[in-house]
């Protein structure tokens, strides 16, 4: 991975941060409304989006950029137990502090992303599961799952 590679890697990667700041200041956001008959409320998205955050934040990424990588507290979870537990946090926060989390570890995130060599992009790091992973596979994955959200976030609101 090369500077350029990664820089263009971190610009898709801003691309929910920017997006949700300026999507959550609309007035009319329905915020406890589902997407649709049986689905998640809106704050129950973001809140998935949020936890995904933190989790990779305080289990991977602040480690790795801290020198400590030999402490990753990351393993596969079972994503329904994970984002069920999302589900049920959006209801103990208020809308406010909801934002400023969303926004909070994305931007811990992307901080470290770019303080990070290119070289550490492409190393195998273990989580506790012993399974491999890199910090670009990550910010890929990444980039995919918040486009898909933010595209379900527009065609609601629009």
């Amino acid at each position: 991975m090369n500077t350029v590679q990664k820089n263009s890697l971190i610009g898709s990667f801003h691309e929910w941060h920017d997006w949700f700041r300026k999507w959550s200041m609309e007035k009319d956001t329905p915020w406890d409304t589902p997407l649709a008959v049986g689905k998640w409320t809106v704050r129950e998205l973001v809140s998935h989006m949020m936890r995904w955050d933190r989790y990779f934040w305080e289990g991977a990424i602040s480690l790795i950029a801290s020198g400590e990588e030999k402490q990753l507290q990351i393993q596969h979870l079972d994503f329904d137990i994970f984002n069920e537990a999302a589900r049920e946090y959006a209801h103990t926060i208020s809308i406010e502090e909801l934002v400023q989390e969303t926004l909070h570890y994305r931007e811990q995130i992307i901080r470290a992303l770019h303080e990070l060599p290119c070289e550490d992009w492409t190393k195998e790091y273990r989580g506790l599961d012993g399974e491999p992973f890199t910090i670009q596979s990550y910010v890929e994955d990444f980039i995919w799952h918040d486009r898909h959200h933010m595209k379900q976030l527009e065609a609601f609101t629009n």
